[in-house]
């Protein structure tokens, strides 16, 4: 059946097609997706605007998502403002999926016009993925619901969640022991996402990700492993691994004349940063990786030195006079931005991704980024923008006067060989490299 206001399939229809495409894709071999979108403040909408303003909102959502969907894409109205939409089975459910998350994404946060007014709407997507197809419907959808509410939480864009990875941590005492297997027999690996200068596509660096190449279950995604690690310390082990490569990164790079000039970044817990130990470790990586002075960063986002702003700062201070970049991720989601210009340290400002991606079309959002690089150039801090999907968010986020980008438009995260693969296809560096 058709819901009433919206034409798409309602709840319990929509479910029976998620069943039956679950139990098709099994027999084929292939695996399942769906996406789930919840277009956000519905209730506030209404009381503010009325409910036939409401309504229009809801039934342009559907037709936007059925505009941006294949025929073989099913989609259903869940409830209130929530929207699913079952991926046709493939190959590959999660490139599927997450193509799909952008297109939506970019379809659904903009304006909706209802006569003379144009309505402001916010959408929050999550997705759940299985190669298997094993997983029932109910797993699925509430997979890709969490995942909506870490994009919530985190206003990181789409969120995804591999469900056939993620029952690896049903057991919290088997992850445990993988994890620390992992750890102890190199089964962690580094990938790197490029970070380039907006003004002419040149490659300044690359931040380093943590990856789980998991025997017999394939790549394990971060979302599944790190929380653990978190909780048990063993974030402070991954960091020490990420650090290593970074070294010896740094140190392959400084024997290409067209690569010396880059630099890594990579991330570091709040665990490690208030537990006393990361200077001495960092102290241990110079001792063995000397060029990592000036050529390294360490990035923390705002909310891993909230808890305790003085040690961070002391910390972050020592590590500063050691030659060491200090990065604050995801500038702005905290409710102290504008404080830690001044109390910290950082040497780079990495501008948020939800601001990035409504700089284009949201006037608040391109202000706040003006602000940022007004106050990195007061300060000294250089600011780059993350989440950069597009040319026109580029040329955007460029406009405003940010220097640096990162994003799917430049680069996906990447294993190292094909980092080296990539760098040497860079014009730029190879028009360096001959003195062009």
């Amino acid at each position: 059946m058709l819901d009433r206001l919206t034409a798409v399939a309602d709840r319990l229809s929509w479910f029976d097609r998620l069943d039956a495409g679950l139990a098709c894709a099994r027999e084929a071999g292939k695996g399942t997706a769906v996406v789930v979108v919840e277009i956000e403040h519905v209730r506030e909408l209404n009381a503010t605007h009325g409910h036939r303003v409401g309504d229009a909102v809801l039934r342009e959502t559907a037709a936007r998502i059925t505009s941006a969907t294949r025929t073989t894409d099913g989609t259903g109205r869940l409830g209130g403002g929530e929207f699913g939409v079952i991926v046709h089975p493939t190959d590959d459910p999660r490139t599927a999926a997450h193509d799909l998350a952008e297109r939506l994404a970019a379809a659904l946060n903009r304006p909706v016009s209802h006569g003379i007014d144009r309505v402001p709407v916010t959408a929050t997507i999550g997705y759940a993925w299985t190669a298997t197809s094993r997983a029932d419907a109910d797993t699925l959808v509430r997979e890709a619901g969490l995942a909506l509410t870490e994009s919530r939480r985190r206003r990181a864009g789409v969120v995804g969640a591999d469900v056939d990875a993620r029952s690896l941590a049903g057991d919290a005492d088997e992850l445990d022991r993988a994890l620390r297997r992992a750890i102890a027999q190199d089964e962690l690996v580094a990938w790197a996402q490029p970070i380039v200068a907006l003004a002419d596509g040149t490659p300044r660096g690359v931040e380093l990700l943590v990856r789980w190449e998991r025997p017999g279950h394939g790549l394990v995604p971060p979302g599944v492993f790190i929380p653990h690690a978190e909780r048990n310390w063993l974030v402070v082990d991954i960091a020490r691994i990420m650090m290593r490569q970074a070294g010896r990164l740094l140190d392959e790079w400084a024997t290409q004349p067209d690569q010396a000039h880059l630099k890594v970044a990579v991330n570091v817990g709040a665990r490690h940063l208030l537990s006393g130990a990361l200077i001495d470790d960092v102290r241990d990586l110079l001792a063995e990786h000397p060029r990592c002075a000036g050529h390294l960063t360490v990035e923390l986002t705002e909310t891993e030195f909230v808890e305790d702003t003085s040690t961070a700062s002391e910390t972050l201070a020592a590590l500063v006079e050691l030659g060491i970049g200090i990065a604050i991720d995801d500038f702005g989601t905290g409710f102290s931005s504008l404080a830690y210009f001044h109390s910290l340290p950082a040497t780079v400002v990495k501008v948020d991704r939800s601001f990035v991606q409504h700089a284009g079309r949201d006037p608040g959002s391109a202000a706040i980024i003006r602000a940022v690089v007004g106050l990195g150039d007061a300060f000294g801090r250089v600011v780059v923008a993350e989440g950069i999907e597009d040319q026109t968010q580029a040329d955007v986020i460029r406009s405003l006067g940010v220097a640096l980008g990162q994003g799917y438009h430049f680069a996906r995260p990447m294993p190292l060989p094909v980092l080296a693969d990539w760098l040497a296809s860079q014009p730029r560096l190879i028009a360096r490299s001959t003195g062009r």
